[in-house]
């Protein structure tokens, strides 16, 4: 993505050549690289967190806060992924392209419903291995 823009603006302002695709280019691949991110992210629990419940709460809730967290998590990515593919079968339904590279709609908007499932799955993988972790003796 980095390349395709530095070389699209460097055409673009040293008048020697243009690349009218550049700006589709790179929003596609950004938008591809923030819902792969979300997976990845979720493997490693590296998103976000309010940790001012565990703060509050005595240490043996924090398995049952942490189960309910999941859920949350579980919930709202199935309902985004379910949603999403509704929109990605009404696009691949009207063949829509993109206009500057003419790829499909129906392939740029795919990236929500598997970046959620990633997310979905990578959540639960995390949550198992902290619960094995924890019955090892080790704190989720």
């Amino acid at each position: 993505m980095v390349i395709i823009v530095f070389l699209g603006t460097f055409g673009r302002y040293s008048g020697l050549f243009s690349m009218a695709w550049y700006e589709e280019a790179a929003r596609y691949i950004m938008i591809w690289m923030v819902f792969i991110g979300i997976g990845a992210g979720a493997k490693k629990n590296a998103h976000f967190v309010v940790e001012l419940i565990y703060m509050i709460m005595p240490a043996k809730l924090h398995k049952y806060i942490h189960f309910i967290v999941l859920s949350i998590v579980l919930f709202f990515n199935v309902t985004v992924m379910i949603l999403s593919l509704r929109l990605v079968k009404g696009l691949y339904g009207m063949q829509q392209v993109s206009p500057s590279l003419g790829l499909p709609m129906w392939s740029v908007y795919s990236a929500i419903p598997i970046g959620c499932c990633l997310m979905a799955v990578r959540s639960l993988q995390y949550y198992i291995a902290s619960l094995k972790q924890s019955a090892e003796g080790d704190v989720i």
